[in-house]
């Protein structure tokens, strides 16, 4: 329940703020800058996942504070 609560919940806000800068466009000459936006927050989105996955898998353990189940549960996997 723990992770599917965290990926809805991220996934809602993501979904807002994509809502509300779409609806900041109010002509075709935005599009680009939006593509842009998307593309670059794609990019930038992969980097961080990729790290926070190389730190959990060689870094701490399960009775490390906060992050302790996620880390147990990638050095698991």
């Amino acid at each position: 329940w723990e992770h599917r609560a965290w990926t809805l919940g991220s996934m809602g806000v993501m979904g807002a703020i994509l809502w509300q800068g779409l609806s900041h466009v109010t002509s075709i000459s935005g599009l680009p800058g939006v593509i842009a936006a998307l593309v670059g927050a794609y990019v930038l989105s992969d980097l961080g996942t990729g790290i926070y996955h190389w730190a959990v898998d060689n870094y701490g353990g399960p009775s490390t504070p906060f992050f302790g189940r996620q880390i147990a549960a990638f050095q698991g996997h």
